[in-house]
């Protein structure tokens, strides 16, 4: 795995650990393929954070929508949604875990069928409560 020397703006704390050392980037990778391995790395890198947001989200949901939603489907529902943020949170977890187990497009691959199932089911909870 590498991190490169991404310069940081106001909005953003830097990460003092070992494993975020500034490092070159492989020498195999080209321009192209340098920015995106370099983009896939910042998905997985904010990634736990997103997915606990998705989850403490869809809890709330399924409390502020008690009176709009009968109680099986929105279960069903939450049920849906923490399979989807704990399989992206295990595919965040997995990827810091081993790195080179896997080429960047196959990385990018795996979080953006995550991604999609968690937008699946936020659309269902769309289409659930309009009338």
């Amino acid at each position: 795995m590498y991190v490169s020397c991404v310069p940081t703006t106001h909005c953003s704390r830097p990460d003092t650990s070992a494993e975020s050392a500034c490092r070159s980037p492989p020498a195999a990778l080209g321009g192209d393929e340098r920015i995106e391995a370099e983009r896939i790395e910042l998905l997985f890198r904010n990634g736990r954070a997103s997915d606990l947001f998705v989850l403490v989200a869809a809890l709330l949901f399924v409390v502020l929508l008690e009176a709009e939603i009968a109680a099986e489907i929105r279960f069903a529902w939450l049920a849906f949604m923490l399979i989807g943020g704990g399989a992206r949170l295990a595919l965040v977890v997995w990827r810091q875990r081993s790195p080179d187990s896997a080429s960047s497009a196959r990385w990018a691959l795996r979080y953006t069928l995550a991604t999609a199932w968690l937008g699946v089911g936020w659309a269902c909870l769309i289409i659930g409560t309009a009338r």
